[in-house]
């Protein structure tokens, strides 16, 4: 038992800080808990299904609570950095949603399948804690899945999105700084002729 609830602690812990890491992020105390909405939807939904059914939740079944949060904020943050490039270029908040989707959409589908094969092998294991964490991490893998590539692109299309703040690319600052570089020493030189 204190072993379990040091594991919800650490899951509660951990939820809270990456919840500071969006926020900074997404420079933004709303967007950032928006954006920890479908990092949270994997939990919720299967948990919610494992209670409501009556199965018990072990050790093994709480570890994986944590470890699927740090796939799930890994595709959104993914996602977020196209969706921000394009939103701080042009100020749609859709072609955001589409250029995201373009980009990783395919990349994130196939991080799931290959890490959703990997684990599904321990589901042959003789012993139970190990074959419960093989589906619970199988099953919040897909969900992880859907909910950055539905409920995500579904919450940044809506009117939701327009709470984003655009934001200056640091690659066009850098840019714009070279470029200025580059145009004073071409006056320098122009002088020195």
């Amino acid at each position: 038992n204190a072993l379990l609830n040091d594991l919800i602690k650490s899951f509660l812990s951990a939820v809270a800080l990456v919840s500071v890491v969006m926020i900074i992020l997404q420079r933004s105390p709303v967007a950032g808990i928006v954006a920890m909405l479908p990092n949270v939807f994997p939990m919720v939904l299967l948990f919610g299904i494992t209670s409501g059914l009556g199965m018990a939740i072990d050790i093994g079944t709480v570890m994986t609570a944590s470890v699927a949060l740090g796939i799930a904020v890994d595709d959104t943050l993914h996602f977020l950095t196209w969706f921000n490039r394009e939103h701080s270029e042009t100020g749609d908040h859709k072609a955001g949603v589409k250029l995201a989707f373009r980009h990783c959409a395919t990349a994130m589908l196939q991080t799931t399948l290959i890490c959703s094969l990997g684990l599904a092998i321990y589901s042959l294991s003789w012993f139970m804690p190990t074959r419960r964490f093989s589906w619970m991490m199988v099953s919040l893998l897909m969900a992880a899945v859907l909910g950055d590539l539905v409920f995500l692109p579904a919450i940044l299309a809506g009117p939701i999105g327009k709470l984003f703040p655009k934001r200056k690319l640091i690659l066009d600052s850098v840019t714009a700084g070279d470029a200025g570089g580059a145009s004073e020493q071409a006056a320098a030189d122009a002088d020195a002729n």
